[in-house]
């Protein structure tokens, strides 16, 4: 199940081009990256989720791998309001994470990505791609988070995911992020 992530997370990694003297924040994604990030490569790393459910594991994988507290930081944060200075990090991914946030979420989590991203720095993003834009609901018991959802108009499912269409992708995500798309 999710195998398919392990090249999301290969192609991600690909683009970031991570290096020791980089502070990188991890924006909701699933999280082996971030600890890859931190211990594997030296970077300074904040992981953050909406919900605290990682933070115990992740510091104890932290502990048992030896990982120094200066350089991995699991966190829990609302990427809509990120608690960081300006220009604070020098790259910056959330992987299959903007999609799921309802409302214009999407759009107020990449403008904090940009905020918090150094001039000329990196942003990595994965999003589901469809010819046509659109949103899905589930019941809210199949996924964690859905207590974060807004329900749809039949009131017995939330939103779970947006599919974005190129056009979506720019008016969206790009557009108001600020940044320049590099490669789609």
């Amino acid at each position: 199940e999710n195998y398919w992530r392990t090249l999301e997370f290969r192609l991600v990694f690909e683009e970031l081009r991570p290096e020791q003297s980089d502070r990188i924040l991890d924006v909701g994604s699933p999280k082996l990256l971030s600890l890859f990030l931190a211990e594997k490569i030296g970077a300074e790393v904040y992981s953050t989720d909406i919900e605290s459910y990682f933070v115990d594991d992740y510091t104890g994988f932290q502990l048992m791998r030896k990982i120094p507290e200066d350089r991995y930081h699991p966190l829990t944060a609302d990427g809509r309001h990120l608690n960081f200075a300006d220009n604070y990090f020098s790259k910056s991914y959330p992987i299959s994470v903007l999609e799921h946030i309802p409302g214009s979420g999407d759009t107020e989590c990449i403008k904090e990505i940009a905020r918090t991203l150094r001039h000329g720095g990196c942003a990595i993003l994965t999003v589901p791609f469809a010819p046509v834009s659109r949103n899905e609901y589930k019941s809210a018991a199949s996924f964690y988070w859905s207590g974060n959802s807004e329900k749809s108009k039949n009131e017995k499912q939330v939103f779970f995911q947006r599919r974005y269409s190129e056009k979506d992708i720019h008016s969206r995500l790009i557009e108001p992020s600020g940044m320049k798309l590099k490669r789609l």
